[in-house]
């Protein structure tokens, strides 16, 4: 089987002569290519070749592409710094108070030149594999998330604890979800095996699984289904510990939930096994970074036979790999999945 077949196997929770493997790695595989993330950020054709390098390199079976959390809140006015050595980041919202929403404007995004260089990067990519290797296009920021960077995280935080404000929540969740569809509408049009989002700020880490039912759950399953409509399978990620909202998971719609080394990893099996592919979870930080080789196999073995009884695992990184991530810990993750019996 190639990495294609191993990822849809996954997905559609049918057995395959290895686990599939995914590394949210962007930002090694920059460092590793020996350029800048300006020259990343500015040329779909290196950017481009930066996904394939690594994707040959650690042998992987998904490209997994992906630029930083700051491109749509671009697009929607958030004022952005570009660092030449680190991913951007979004600095500043657009709005003083939750009543600004009604003066939001709309976003057309094939005007932005950062989700062009996306588009055209996600192309190219698809274009020399071919279906070989399974192609995920991470459109950017769920609707939640991408609310808590127009308002600012803590200010929407405040919001949340006034009632009076969820007519004007709602209104902003709206307006953030008609751009992050955008986003998806193209991304399917380069040919993308699969679209996704983040919502990081919408776990129990941040809010109430009551406030993530009512504000962020609604949007998330939209999301999904502007997926289907466009013929790509779709992955969900929600950062921190998410046992608290794992029963809600099954219900959203997506072909994949993307979760973090926080949530434990048997009640995730428990909860999910059965019915939704989880992508993930090992650590990041302890594990992929501050680990050794052994570390990781150890970890990535654990995993695994957790999900014994299961083929709906897809095995990557809970989050993205920083930049200074050791080589040879990637390198042990992968052989690890390939070896594991």
């Amino acid at each position: 089987m190639n990495g294609y077949e191993r990822m849809k196997a996954a997905l559609q929770g049918k057995k395959s002569d290895y686990r599939p493997v995914m590394l949210h790695n962007f930002m090694c595989s920059v460092r590793e290519a020996g350029i800048t993330f300006d020259e990343f950020r500015q040329s779909p054709q290196k950017a481009a070749e930066v996904f394939i390098r690594s994707t040959e390199k650690y042998d992987l079976d998904a490209v997994l592409i992906d630029f930083d959390t700051a491109t749509l809140a671009s697009a929607c006015g958030c004022t952005v710094v570009d660092a030449p050595d680190k991913a951007s980041v979004v600095v500043k919202g657009v709005m003083d108070d939750i009543g600004d929403v009604s003066g939001l404007q709309p976003v057309n995004l094939e005007n932005s030149s950062r989700i062009q260089h996306w588009l055209e990067c996600s192309r190219i990519v698809r274009e020399y594999f071919g279906k070989e290797k399974y192609i995920r296009c991470n459109c950017d920021q769920a609707p939640f998330s991408l609310a808590s960077m127009l308002r600012g995280s803590q200010e929407l935080m405040v919001d949340l604890i006034d009632e009076d404000n969820e007519e004007d929540i709602h209104a902003l969740m709206r307006y953030c979800l008609e751009v992050s569809k955008q986003f998806i509408r193209l991304a399917a049009q380069t040919g993308a095996d699969a679209t996704s989002n983040g919502d990081s700020v919408a776990g129990p880490a941040m809010i109430s699984p009551a406030m993530y039912e009512k504000f962020a759950l609604p949007y998330e399953k939209l999301l999904a289904e502007q997926a289907r409509e466009c013929h790509t399978d779709y992955l969900l990620h929600i950062c921190g510990d998410t046992t608290k909202i794992l029963h809600f998971m099954p219900t959203i719609g997506v072909d994949a939930m993307e979760l973090d080394y926080k949530t434990d990893s048997q009640m995730m099996h428990d909860a999910l096994a059965d019915n939704t592919t989880v992508s993930g979870i090992l650590d990041p930080s302890g594990v992929f970074l501050q680990g050794t080789p052994d570390t990781v196999r150890r970890e990535t073995e654990k995993l695994i036979e957790i999900y014994r009884d299961s083929n709906r695992l897809i095995l990557c990184s809970g989050c993205a790999l920083g930049p200074d991530t050791p080589e040879a810990n990637m390198h042990a993750f992968v052989s690890a999945v390939r070896s594991f019996q």
